[in-house]
């Protein structure tokens, strides 16, 4: 006879009492909850059903991307075009057949796959008009402006506008916002970069990346990711999350307030930068000890690292109830 498991092997769904059940509510695996079978041979091809199907329910973190602000967490798999938004003490926002996604301690955009785009948050600026734009295949939330990357390759801003030099650019792939500039990650890996009162210096050495894998910016700093592993960091002089430049073996940036962050190729998350503890609630450089992390993003003072197993973590400046988060996060996206 079988036996009844409270939680499913495959998902960890809490199925209850039910001795009658044998299909998992949340992933559908049939027989879910048999722990033993009429023999060893049929138990083991239980088991092994088992593995499959876990294989099968877990999320591809290669196709999945974290967000952070302030007090939420999102997280977008492109593969499902899925996304799911943890706030605290709210109800977990699910969206489905979303192709792009952005936000910041301001605001935060969605764009669906039929081409619909949802703003949400501060409209001082008009930042909503965006959700009247066409033939968007990005959005980006910047400093109370959003903007719009088209299939074309061009930009469309709503909101405060930085400077309109943007509206001229081409063959963009993405955009990422410090205060007071913005750059272009284009199709040929080079960056653009516009603004105000930029500095020329900083600006001639954001012009010369070539090879560039991906781009992060904050109020005073961008950083680029290069093809072959290295980082590039362009700010102000002394500054110490500079100490990027002899980084190797890097496949994912990011940047805030204090520090820059980086991941290599066999999980270990880099820091550099500083930050005195009593500006810091719950201590960034804790992430330094972060091992087995895939992605790696960041708040305006915070940072959050998506792991091997399929789990997060958040260190910094967070006002959301963390331990909420982490509970929702298991119940919605982590089946390991």
């Amino acid at each position: 006879m079988s036996d009844i498991n409270k939680k499913c092997p495959v998902c960890g769904q809490v199925q209850g009492s039910n001795k009658n059940s044998i299909t998992c509510k949340q992933c559908g695996f049939e027989y879910a909850f048999i722990k033993y079978s009429a023999s060893d041979k049929t138990f083991r091809v239980w088991q092994q059903n088992v593995q499959e199907n876990k294989k099968r329910n877990s999320p591809d973190l290669e196709t999945m991307e974290i967000f952070l602000s302030g007090d939420s967490l999102a997280c977008m798999n492109y593969e499902s075009k899925e996304l799911y938004i943890f706030r605290d003490g709210e109800e977990v926002q699910h969206e489905q057949n979303v192709i792009s996604y952005s936000l910041n301690d301001r605001n935060s955009a969605i764009l669906y796959a039929d081409g619909k785009l949802r703003m949400s948050g501060d409209n001082s600026y008009g930042q909503y008009e965006m959700e009247k734009f066409t033939d968007v295949k990005k959005v980006v939330c910047g400093p109370n402006s959003s903007y719009a990357i088209k299939n074309n390759g061009t930009v469309q801003i709503s909101g405060l506008v930085l400077t309109h030099e943007i509206e001229t650019w081409t063959d963009i792939e993405n955009l990422v916002c410090g205060s007071y500039h913005i750059l272009g990650l284009t199709k040929n890996h080079t960056v653009k970069i516009a603004g105000d009162n930029i500095n020329p210096i900083i600006a001639d050495k954001i012009s010369k990346w070539k090879h560039v894998k991906a781009v992060c910016a904050t109020t005073d700093a961008s950083v680029a990711l290069f093809e072959d592993g290295t980082v590039s960091f362009a700010g102000r002089e002394k500054d110490l999350r500079a100490d990027v430049e002899g980084w190797r073996d890097i496949v994912s940036i990011a940047i805030e307030s204090a520090y820059t962050v980086g991941v290599t190729k066999n999980g270990q998350v880099r820091l550099a930068g500083f930050c005195k503890p009593f500006f810091d609630i719950m201590n960034r450089s804790t992430a330094a000890e972060w091992k087995n992390v895939t992605k790696i993003t960041t708040g305006k003072s915070s940072i959050a690292a998506l792991f091997q197993d399929g789990t997060v973590k958040i260190v910094g400046n967070f006002s959301g109830d963390i331990e909420e988060i982490y509970n929702n996060w298991k119940k919605n996206i982590s089946y390991r």
